[in-house]
């Protein structure tokens, strides 16, 4: 096998490894989310932003925009340096929020998003995520329901909120759960679970929520 080859078969394992579905994580059924729930990624989960990520971000999307990867271009700015996209920041919100397994494997769309940009985010950034629960609503289906959260990205080193993100997600109810039970959820599964949410640290002090 080439070289080439073979880093193209760890990395189709690689993907597989990350698409498939973990029993054990599953997250919260509409039923069982309150309103006021919180979770918050600090200090569990802080993400450095590096110029690899802007870079490769740039490279997917198309977004080229000099403030981004050129440096020269972005000192003669408001900046003075080069600052990181929105969209990607957006992005990095959601996936640190499926990461915490919140609603994990539950989720069955993302209904709305309103993102509010508070202040640039550099290279060297160290953010965290931070969620509440602020509405549950019916759904004309019996097995579906409606979440509404407010969220917010910040510094790690101040607290200070980078980005606010409003989001509504569709969540399987506890009646849809049988659907499950071929994929290893079984009613063991669901009696040992533990939410990090539950156990989360209270706010940093001085965090005020914009």
């Amino acid at each position: 096998m080439t070289r080439a080859a073979s880093d193209s078969a760890r990395q189709v394992q690689r993907d597989s490894r990350l698409a498939r579905f973990e029993p054990h994580r599953l997250g919260k059924f509409w039923d069982e989310i309150e309103v006021g729930d919180r979770l918050t990624d600090f200090p569990h989960c802080v993400v450095t932003i590096t110029e690899d990520m802007v870079v490769r971000f740039a490279e997917l999307t198309g977004d080229l925009n000099p403030l981004h990867v050129d440096h020269e271009f972005a000192m003669r700015s408001v900046y003075r340096r080069t600052i990181t996209h929105g969209a990607f920041l957006t992005s990095l919100a959601i996936g640190q929020y499926h990461r915490c397994d919140y609603t994990y494997g539950t989720i069955l769309a993302l209904s709305t998003l309103a993102t509010r940009f508070l202040q640039p985010s550099y290279v060297g950034d160290r953010l965290y995520l931070e969620m509440r629960v602020v509405g549950k609503s019916e759904s004309n289906h019996p097995k579906r329901g409606m979440v509404e959260y407010h969220a917010w990205m910040r510094r790690a080193d101040d607290h200070v909120a980078i980005i606010r993100l409003d989001f509504e997600l569709m969540v399987l109810r506890l009646a849809g759960r049988r659907g499950l039970e071929r994929l290893g959820v079984t009613d063991e599964v669901l009696a040992q679970r533990r939410f990090r949410s539950d156990t989360d640290p209270p706010s940093p002090p001085g965090v005020i929520y914009p």
